[in-house]
């Protein structure tokens, strides 16, 4: 038995179509919106995001006295700036060079849904409404779902790269269970000459109170931050206030300046951008180095270290300028004692060879009055003048 539409029946089927065709369509879009939104909300209740920097290559050179590595945090990276285009209250903080002492580097790294500095005067927050954002005495004192605040330590001696992983949230409360870590002064490393070792400062805070200051014209709430800065050794990962050797951070810090000029002369020359190529900074025992594509042939660097120029040129070429918003970097790390011949043989190889004195290392170097063997200051041509006058470090420890 067969059964006939006709006409009519046929435009039902096909107005029924169109309908459930319609229906699909809205219900696609709408759970599209739907998972954009979820997705937005999963980014932005992050405030303050500090991101994991991965080491993607290295090399040493050098019998180990120097190693070229290249960082990334681009798929964090990304998603911090994306989540920072939805709310421009959430703070993004991109440099990844890390903190560099002797044979260790360390890297601090956060994603929090509160504030991680002591905040501002000025600062907004949720507790005195106009704000979403919540302050760092407010928090708890363990990390919540899909929050960290890491602290990575790369010891590199022996021609190794050795990784440990510290949890500043569990660092801070093996000190002291009442405290909160705190991004303030938070991540430099510091070499005591004294107990010869190195230590990164921790922020910390201790406590807060809320006060009313009642000006002419003006009444506001502050609130007044008790903070510290604790001293974490790198090999136990323990904090304390002080040094073995009894020196507290303030102490610390200026004495390792000191003996950093002392012992690292030519790396700590502050004025690193003026003695050198302006494709060069180098500064801290820190090399960055920015490669042009018609410099392949012409700088010694490629065919002398050709993996470190590899990596070089990764995190800083021409063709992908912008690296340090899209969250790639890469560095030429001194290591240890200062070797000044050494040094100066791996900065050769970043000039073209041949050519006149004013296209080569040390033309136009100022050396400063501290770092000359007759107190005055120089501004040396050529190699030979910088080793008349340039006063080399006695001491290499």
């Amino acid at each position: 038995m067969r059964v006939r539409l006709g006409g009519h029946g046929m435009k039902k089927i096909l107005k029924s179509f169109k309908f459930y065709l319609l229906l699909v369509f809205i219900l696609l879009i709408g759970g599209l919106q739907i998972q954009h939104e979820l997705h937005k909300r999963e980014l932005t209740q992050f405030i303050s995001w500090k991101p994991r920097p991965k080491l993607v290559e290295s090399q040493f050179i050098g019998d180990g006295k120097a190693v070229a590595i290249q960082w990334e945090t681009q798929k964090e990276l990304a998603e911090a700036l994306e989540a920072q285009d939805y709310d421009r209250e959430i703070s993004v903080e991109r440099p990844i060079e890390g903190s560099h002492r002797g044979n260790y580097i360390a890297q601090v790294s956060y994603k929090l849904k509160t504030d991680a500095w002591t905040p501002g005067r000025y600062r907004k927050y949720k507790t005195l409404g106009g704000s979403r954002i919540d302050s760092i005495n407010n928090r708890s004192k363990q990390p919540e779902k899909g929050e960290y605040w890491l602290i990575d330590i790369y010891d590199t001696s022996d021609n190794r790269i050795k990784k440990k992983t510290f949890d500043m949230f569990k660092i801070v409360r093996d000190f002291n269970k009442d405290y909160l870590p705190l991004a303030t002064n938070t991540g430099s490393l510091y070499y005591d000459k004294d107990d010869q070792e190195t230590y990164l400062s921790i922020g910390i805070l201790v406590g807060s109170k809320v006060k009313y200051v009642f000006d002419p014209g003006d009444i506001h709430v502050e609130t007044e931050y008790n903070t510290q800065v604790g001293l974490m050794n790198v090999k136990t990962g323990k904090i304390s206030l002080t040094t073995s050797s009894g020196k507290e951070y303030d102490q610390l810090r200026d004495d390792d300046e000191k003996n950093y000029k002392v012992t690292h002369p030519f790396e700590s020359n502050p004025n690193p951008n003026y003695n050198f190529d302006l494709k060069i900074s180098f500064s801290d025992s820190r090399l960055r180095y920015k490669i042009k594509d018609y410099e392949n042939e012409s700088i010694p660097l490629k065919s002398t270290y050709p993996k470190v120029y590899s990596i070089l040129s990764k995190g800083h070429n021409e063709r992908t300028d912008g690296d340090y918003e899209k969250g790639e970097e890469a560095y030429l790390y001194f290591l240890g004692p200062e070797d000044l011949n050494f040094d100066i043989s791996i900065l050769e190889l970043f000039y073209p060879m041949g050519g006149s004195d004013t296209s080569k290392l040390f033309y136009n170097y100022r050396i400063p009055a501290e770092y000359s063997k007759d107190g005055q200051e120089h501004v040396v041509k050529n190699k030979e003048e910088f080793f008349k006058y340039f006063k080399e470090s006695s001491d290499q420890n």
